[in-house]
């Protein structure tokens, strides 16, 4: 499985990833909002056309539907998928809610499946998404509970939590504390930045 994770995808960042996610023409590429209920409406005609530039076939992934055979079926036939972001907290609760994170987990066991995401879709990725919770406000923010999930266990894809959107200027030292209250390591990318993992 390889990992593309990062903050924003604006246009110098996705210039640099759009290989690693569409790595060859013709993939199937599954593309997730954070909330099926509330997707962002800018982020959707974005991602179809980089699949269309990749001649890779775009599947609209909703994680607010019950959980069908068809929309099982969609997880099953993609190459890559993309998790948007969002609030990560309506994230956590939908695909909990119809079974998607086992389904993500199950097929991210495949060696060629890339996983990719940004700002909620990337802390989706990590242990934990706790750093994004009122109480741990940052430059970007927070992510309102919405759903008042208290066990905010992620996939766990990495062994490491994501702070997304960091300006060091604001975050650097709220950063330092929040990893030794949680004794965890934070890998912290600003809106420029990305990282790329092979597993």
């Amino acid at each position: 499985m390889k990992l593309v994770l990062f903050s924003n995808p604006n246009e110098g960042v996705v210039e640099k990833l759009e290989k690693e996610i569409l790595p060859k023409k013709g993939l199937v590429f599954g593309y997730m909002p954070a909330d099926g209920r509330n997707p962002k409406p800018q982020y959707t005609p974005f991602w179809r056309e980089l699949a269309k530039k990749y001649d890779a076939e775009f599947v609209y992934i909703d994680n607010s539907k019950e959980p069908t055979t068809e929309e099982t079926k969609k997880f099953l036939e993609i190459d890559s998928l993309a998790v948007m972001g969002g609030n990560v907290f309506n994230l956590l609760r939908n695909i909990r809610a119809n079974g998607f994170d086992k389904i993500i987990k199950k097929i991210a066991e495949k060696e060629d499946f890339i996983y990719s995401g940004f700002s909620a879709g990337a802390i989706i990725a990590t242990p934990d998404i706790r750093i994004a919770g009122k109480e741990h406000s940052w430059a970007f923010g927070y992510d309102e509970n919405e759903p008042n999930i208290t066990n905010t266990i992620a996939l766990g894809f990495v062994d490491f939590e994501i702070l997304p959107h960091y300006d060091p200027k604001i975050d650097k030292e709220h950063l330092k504390s929040y990893e030794k209250r949680y004794d965890t390591k934070v890998r912290a990318i600003t809106d420029r930045e990305f990282i790329i993992i092979n597993k």
